[in-house]
């Protein structure tokens, strides 16, 4: 029987010739990926149990990314916090943007970003052919046209064509589900003389606002994100 990309990965980390589903391992992992919402809880923890030198800060990648915005004392002093914990602990990737993770079969595209960032390659895995999963899914993404998010939330997504011409008092772009340069520079056309904001009209999202903008139910304007 053949094994999934997951499980060659949790093998290896564990130290097994091979491991399968219900397995309880102890592994090493090649890198340890940590954002503004668990990395402060988590320091905050090993405080408490005395412990305040990270000892591999080589494999942590730390993001700011869920919190984009926010007044709230905490969320600024636990960031505070992690830009001092990068300095003292002498932690490399350092990042105030989404980062994404999942697992996806290799190509020369994955390749060439883990030199970029010293990774290495030769660990490449793929999925054998007879691996078993819970479920496959195929998804046909031919036809899919431009989704927008529209008020309350990320979860409301329509076709932009849907809300073609509607009027668009605020526009939120970014934080952990999209936040990219690209994303950001796709509103400098439509960026112009700042208009009064009316309680009459809809607001667009492409991510999901920080929970802790208070004053800004929606997310943060145009003219806003782009001066971040």
């Amino acid at each position: 029987m053949g094994h999934t990309i997951a499980e060659k990965i949790l093998a290896r980390t564990a130290a097994k010739p091979g491991v399968h589903p219900g397995d309880i391992l102890w592994t090493s992992p090649d890198v340890i990926v940590c954002n503004d919402h668990n990395f402060p809880r988590v320091r905050g923890v090993m405080r408490k149990m005395g412990i305040d030198r990270i000892e591999h800060p080589e494999k942590i990648v730390l993001t700011i990314d869920h919190r984009p915005y926010s007044d709230d004392v905490r969320v600024i002093q636990a960031r505070k916090t992690m830009r001092e914990d990068v300095l003292s602990q002498g932690i490399r990737h350092f990042f105030d943007i989404g980062v994404k993770s999942a697992i996806v079969v290799p190509d020369a595209v994955t390749a060439a970003f883990l030199q970029r960032f010293g990774g290495d390659a030769g660990l490449q895995a793929s999925s054998d052919p007879d691996a078993v999963f819970e479920e496959r899914l195929v998804f046909d993404i031919s036809e899919l046209t431009p989704q927008v998010c529209l008020p309350p939330d990320a979860d409301n997504v329509h076709p932009v064509e849907s809300v073609a011409g509607a009027r668009i008092d605020q526009a939120f772009i970014g934080s952990c589900m999209g936040g990219k340069m690209g994303r950001f520079r796709c509103i400098d056309p439509l960026r112009g003389p700042a208009r009064p904001s009316g309680r009459d009209g809809q607001t667009a999202c492409a991510g999901y606002p920080g929970r802790g903008a208070r004053g800004l139910p929606f997310g943060l304007s145009p003219q806003a994100v782009g001066h971040l």
